[in-house]
């Protein structure tokens, strides 16, 4: 009799022991959910019950660090998925990253207007609020102006407006990340003038 409670008990133990053991649980948050392209995302991992971690950052690329950084050199939605492994069970947890194109960097810049064409460099600088900075210069070197506070990237559509003498003039357009080029209208104190693209320097 005391061999069969012996037994019971040992059994119970293992039951109430096996029930309360807890599995891997994934989780993570990131420092940014939307940057400019070659910007770097920082993961900090807050998994519980793992001993091994597998990142998949949704454009090819994977890692198996605890807290990993990442650089996108591509545009989109991806969907970042980190898998915690520990005590032969695993679990994953998923958030999405939005990757726009970035627009730092030189550009060169056509004014098309009738038959006529005008071509300006631009220098720009990307913030990470996705507003624009920067300078306009002729070909020979004559400085056309700064960026104003205006300008700005959503998205892939980008507004750069800066002042000529008394008028504002407004470049508005698409940005194709793939070639590096843009397309769009221009404007002058908000009327339609023609056309303008721009391709990246460097």
């Amino acid at each position: 009799m005391k061999k069969f409670y012996f037994l019971s008990a040992l059994l119970l133990s293992v039951v109430l022991f096996s029930s309360c053991k807890k599995g891997p649980e994934a989780l993570f948050s990131m420092d940014k959910s939307s940057v400019p392209m070659f910007s770097k995302v920082s993961f900090e991992n807050q998994s519980t019950d793992a001993t091994s971690y597998s990142w998949d950052f949704g454009d090819g690329e994977q890692s198996s660090e605890e807290n990993p950084t990442h650089e996108y050199a591509k545009c989109g939605t991806f969907t970042v998925t980190l898998t915690a492994t520990g005590d032969g069970d695993n679990h994953s947890y998923s958030a999405e990253v939005t990757v726009t194109p970035s627009m730092t960097g030189e550009w060169e810049v056509s004014l098309y207007i009738f038959y006529s064409q005008l071509n300006m460099n631009a220098d720009i600088t990307q913030h990470e609020n996705n507003s624009l900075s920067g300078t306009f210069t002729r070909n020979d070197g004559l400085d056309l102006g700064a960026l104003l506070s205006t300008s700005n990237i959503q998205g892939s559509y980008v507004t750069m407006d800066w002042a000529v003498d008394s008028d504002v003039v407004s470049l508005c357009g698409s940005v194709n990340s793939d070639y590096d080029q843009i397309f769009g209208e221009f404007k002058v104190n908000g009327i339609h003038q023609g056309q303008w693209s721009a391709k990246r320097i460097q």
